[in-house]
C-alpha cells in the first residue's frame, strides 16, 4: 500500500487489453483489526480512468458478519489501455465506508489480427 498524503492507495496490478483477472476482493475493519459487520449493507465498486469519470459497478457481500466483499471483472472494465483506479463503497443504515483506492494500469496487447 503506498499513502500520498492522508489518501491510501493499492497498487493493484499491469494488465493488458482483454484481460480479465480473477476477482477483487476487500475485507472492511475497524482500527484495531477487527471486521466490520456489513451483513445486510449495499456494496458497489467505482471506477474511473484517472482523468475520467467514475462509474458504479455492482459488487457483492460474501461473508458480511467478515465484513468482505468481491467485485468480479468482465470483459470490458480492462478493453482499453490506461491509467485507472476503484474503490469500494458500503452502505449500512448509517454507516458509509470506503476502500483504500485501488490503482491499475491496462497497456496494449499484442495480437495478430
Amino acid at each position: 500500500m503506498v499513502t500520498i498524503g492522508e489518501k491510501e492507495y493499492i497498487d493493484l496490478a499491469n494488465f493488458t487489453e482483454g484481460e480479465v483477472p480473477d476477482p477483487l476482493q476487500y475485507t472492511y475493519k475497524y482500527a484495531d483489526g477487527t471486521p466490520i459487520d456489513i451483513s445486510s449493507g449495499a456494496l458497489t465498486f467505482h471506477v474511473k480512468e484517472v482523468s475520467g469519470v467514475a462509474t458504479s459497478r455492482a459488487a457483492v457481500i460474501t461473508d458480511g458478519l467478515n465484513g468482505v466483499g468481491k467485485y468480479t471483472w468482465v470483459a470490458a472494465d480492462l478493453a482499453t489501455a490506461g491509467h485507472y483506479e476503484g474503490q469500494f463503497w458500503v452502505t449500512k443504515g448509517t454507516l458509509v465506508r470506503a476502500s483504500p483506492v485501488v490503482r491499475w494500469y491496462v497497456s496494449e496487447g499484442v495480437r495478430a489480427p
